[in-house]
């Protein structure tokens, strides 16, 4: 296994170990409460989150470990990923700066109330699915193949996050309001921006293939 790998494995590990002590502080809001409502302490953890997301994707991949299969060499899919992914690195750090001053809170702060308007009527955790673009955007920008073997996986960290905070704190807190709230408002976002972003990513492969 190339240092690469083994760099990639433990920032995985790191990242289910964070969301193992996010969920006991969930559950735990009253004796983690301190914690909970630390500014400087949520901004550590949230920098720390989004670094460890990031770097997972973003390491240099290693071809001696896997091949990047020659599609990803074609210059039409390079350059359209270029594109592609700096669209989606910028768009989605713009969408978290706006998500957060909308929440007046950052981590694992309490809003104070239920947030369901503007960006949360569109996503219900709008910072995780920016977290996820963002992720996306780096592997694809380099069109890191190992970067795009490990995404997956950092979106599943995110949605197991945005589960945790779901059932033990929000989900909670507002019970009866949330659950009417998901019936309303997709996790992440609808289904047909899902399938947008599919396409735009299979476009240049199919169109490599075919020519």
């Amino acid at each position: 296994m190339s240092w690469n790998w083994l760099a990639r494995l433990l920032i995985i590990v790191a990242l289910c170990v964070y969301l193992l002590v996010s969920r006991t502080m969930l559950r735990n809001r009253d004796k983690y409460h301190g914690v909970l409502e630390s500014g400087p302490l949520n901004i550590f953890f949230v920098v720390i989150y989004n670094v460890l997301c990031y770097l997972a994707v973003g390491i240099r991949s290693d071809p001696n470990v896997i091949a990047k299969p020659e599609i990803f060499e074609d210059i039409f899919v390079t350059i359209w990923y270029v594109v592609l992914g700096q669209i989606l690195v910028v768009a989605s750090v713009c969408f978290l700066v706006y998500t957060v001053i909308k929440r007046h809170a950052i981590g694992g702060q309490d809003t104070g109330r239920l947030l369901t308007s503007g960006l949360y009527s569109f996503s219900r955790h709008p910072v995780y699915f920016g977290i996820i673009l963002i992720a996306l955007g780096i592997a694809i920008v380099r069109t890191n193949f190992d970067g795009m073997l490990v995404f997956p996986a950092v979106f599943l960290i995110n949605f197991i996050q945005a589960k945790f905070e779901e059932t033990y704190d929000v989900g909670v807190r507002f019970k009866e309001e949330y659950e009417h709230y998901m019936t309303q408002t997709p996790m992440f976002c609808p289904i047909w921006l899902w399938a947008l972003l599919g396409g735009l990513l299979l476009m240049p492969l199919v169109m490599a293939i075919a020519s």
